[in-house]
């Protein structure tokens, strides 16, 4: 982590149930740093217990993801507390950017990626990346229809709150930062967007356990709902989607199974 000694005394914390916060967990332990993880009181048992590996102090926060990002930012102002935002710093951005590399590297005729998007880190690091060695490719931005925040702002030019229902798609869900970088990254390397819904998450959860036997969670069912809503579109294109994660309870799955099953 890029902070001076006294920083790293005082202690770090973040908001994220998702591979952020598992990630800033780990760092932490290998250089010793005092860490804090808010997380929503729903968090799975999955996701907490993979961030408590690492011996990271869990903070439930009763609300949504939207508050315990907002619980989390008025704690570091108090305490004096390093903030690590899940996608509103540089490093976190170019850190992310770095699967669009790979991406390139292992497939440079790729035209189109498709990422699911939240608070916009992994899409504007993936954009920045690729259209840097690639200005033609495409790059979709994919939303639970249920939880769009980014795209909202992104359609109003500023950064709005956005009422949200319940989603599969947990790791992608809660508001923007105000001030957030991402949303004019966001603005200028997302070339399209595409909403799907919760049925649309479960179908392709269900896809990719059948014909690939992996579990996703709802997140990385967003991108692939969405390729599979706009796929005349990409008839005849290379295109990548990017499974950003598996990280679902036994609970969650079956209910995203039952779902399908309606």
């Amino acid at each position: 982590m890029n902070l001076n000694n006294n920083d790293k005394n005082n202690g770090v914390l973040t908001a994220s149930s998702g591979n952020h916060g598992a990630g800033t967990a780990a760092a932490a332990k290998a250089l010793n740093i005092p860490v804090k993880i808010y997380v929503p009181q729903k968090i799975s048992n999955k996701k907490e217990n993979k961030i408590a590996k690492f011996g990271a102090e869990i903070v439930k926060v009763d609300g949504s993801a939207d508050y315990a990002e907002h619980v989390a930012l008025n704690t570091a102002k108090e305490t004096g507390e390093t903030y690590i935002s899940p996608y509103n710093h540089e490093d976190i951005i170019a850190g992310q950017g770095t699967i669009g590399q790979e991406i390139l590297t292992q497939n440079s005729d790729i035209d189109t990626i498709i990422v699911s998007v939240g608070g916009g880190g992994l899409i504007s690091g993936i954009g920045l990346t690729t259209k840097s060695i690639n200005p033609e490719l495409q790059l979709i931005g994919a939303f639970p229809e249920n939880a769009p925040a980014m795209k909202v702002c992104m359609e109003k030019g500023q950064i709005v709150e956005v009422p949200e229902q319940d989603t599969l798609s947990d790791g992608t869900a809660g508001g923007i930062e105000p001030g957030s970088i991402t949303l004019p990254i966001c603005t200028a390397v997302v070339d399209q967007t595409v909403t799907v819904t919760e049925t649309e998450i479960a179908d392709a959860m269900q896809l990719i356990k059948d014909s690939h036997n992996m579990i996703i969670e709802g997140a990385a069912g967003v991108s692939v709902a969405s390729l599979i809503k706009s796929r005349v579109q990409f008839k005849g294109k290379q295109v990548c989607i990017v499974i950003c994660g598996g990280n679902v309870t036994d609970e969650m799955f079956d209910k995203a199974m039952q779902m399908v099953a309606k």
